[in-house]
């Protein structure tokens, strides 16, 4: 029964560090290219996978009861990036509809 939960809790702690790593990884192009107009809408999809992996490290380190600095530092920077490209993505996308509108007005 000791080697199942020995052997469970290390797969939680490697599982989690990678996890944990991966967001920090995927995170910080992210974070940066969330800064620049039009690219940022871009960085929306990987920091969202980024986000979900950071999420994943932290639940996993808590379970195997280690350290889950990185995975925090992966939630923060993946969820700073995910609110930036949002703002960039919807801005994208309100703009379009208003292009389409004032399109359909020009055209009755």
């Amino acid at each position: 029964m000791s080697l199942v939960t020995t052997s469970s809790n290390k797969t939680f702690r490697l599982v989690g560090s990678l996890c944990s790593v991966l967001a920090i990884v995927v995170g910080i192009p992210c974070l940066l290219l969330s800064f620049i107009p039009l690219l940022g809408a871009v960085a929306f999809y990987p920091s969202v996978f980024a986000f979900l992996c950071a999420l994943t490290g932290l639940i996993m380190a808590i379970k195997a009861g280690t350290s889950n600095g990185a995975a925090i530092t992966g939630l923060v920077i993946t969820l700073i990036a995910v609110m930036l490209s949002w703002t960039w993505f919807s801005s994208i996308k309100d703009g379009l509809d208003r292009m389409e509108k004032r399109k359909r007005e020009r055209n009755q």
